[in-house]
């Protein structure tokens, strides 16, 4: 657990924010498989709130089952225009003792308060989600060739579309989730993957992004042990010249 300043302890404020997104959360389960979260650590995502200012402090809590698998952490805004991303480490959710201790699945409670460069200090709702807390392996994220070192630009990708590669087969589902600059959902579809292990993303799909914004693309199929879960996704930036 990293301790935070005295300064930067929460006081409570009157205004309620938008709660903080897990990127990792499969909307189908409102749960997270700990084999989706990169050995790097799970994604919270604070989208653009209103009144957002360079040098407002944004300090996130990671609430688990107790001292150890609980997290805090604090960040700048540099550009008000654009979503805050905070990283939990993996060592984290895997220190969490279970709800209650020695459960199999464990309860975690996240939210973020702003302590901004002026004016009232802010909080946000709290998103509390489950995950289990067995460790059985991740499969790789999907290939996307056009989308040299993670960057995607839209406007470059000749017709009829964006080629996606899954690795292996036996996917019984991939979902597709467009987000803005300012960190919210533009659009998400799931489907399916053709016998040849690829899928082709047209123009009006594309079309449904934004330059700074990202998109994430995930499948879902048992792993080496034989468990289903979600895949580690593919992560593009999206850069229109």
């Amino acid at each position: 657990m990293t301790d935070l300043p005295k300064a930067l302890r929460y006081l409570p404020g009157t205004n309620v924010l938008d709660r903080p997104m897990l990127m990792e959360l499969a909307p189908e389960s409102g749960a997270i498989d700990l084999p989706a979260i990169a050995e790097s650590g799970a994604i919270v995502r604070i989208t653009v709130y209103p009144g957002m200012a360079t040098n407002d402090a944004v300090q996130l809590s990671w609430l688990g089952g107790d001292e150890t698998s609980s997290y805090y952490a604090k960040i700048s805004v540099r550009d008000p225009e654009r979503f805050l991303d905070f990283v939990v480490p993996k060592s984290v959710l895997r220190a969490d003792p279970g709800t209650p201790p020695g459960a199999n699945v464990a309860r975690i409670n996240v939210s973020y308060q702003v302590f901004p460069a002026s004016g009232q200090n802010m909080e946000s709702a709290v998103t509390s989600f489950l995950f289990a807390r067995r460790e059985t392996s991740s499969n790789p994220p999907p290939q996307v060739p056009a989308a040299t070192g993670g960057q995607l630009d839209p406007d470059k990708i000749p017709d009829p579309g964006l080629t996606i590669r899954f690795p292996s087969i036996g996917i019984l589902w991939a979902r597709w989730t467009s987000y803005g600059r300012d960190g919210r959902v533009i659009y998400m579809e799931r489907f399916g993957v053709q016998s040849d292990l690829s899928v082709v993303i047209f123009r009006p799909i594309l079309n449904l992004t934004e330059d700074g914004g990202e998109v994430r693309i995930i499948y879902y199929t048992g792993n080496d042990e034989n468990y289903a879960v979600t895949s580690l996704p593919a992560v593009l930036t999206v850069t229109r010249d």
